[in-house]
């Protein structure tokens, strides 16, 4: 299995932490891998993920590749379960 590294983005705040995992994974594996490594608080099934410039989370049961996630991408990982994001100049 290809092992790709995603920088995730979390509550905690502060510059993105890379997570390196199969890109067969599920994304409720990276889930788990992201609540073991002390990036999040609560459970994680009260966990969602959102690819960079998306609104809509990845479906947990779906796998790292069928979310479109790539090699180095950003995710947002929250409790939310829509996300908007406006950028001000």
């Amino acid at each position: 299995m290809n092992e790709i590294e995603l920088y995730v983005h979390s509550p905690k705040g502060g510059e993105p932490t890379m997570i390196k995992i199969g890109a067969g994974a599920s994304v409720e594996d990276l889930l788990k891998k992201i609540h073991e490594a002390g990036l999040t608080e609560g459970p994680s099934e009260e966990l969602h993920i959102f690819p960079e410039e998306e609104g809509e989370p990845c479906k947990r049961e779906h796998t790292i590749e069928q979310c479109g996630l790539k090699h180095r991408d950003h995710v947002h990982c929250h409790k939310c379960h829509r996300v908007r994001v406006e950028v001000k100049l």
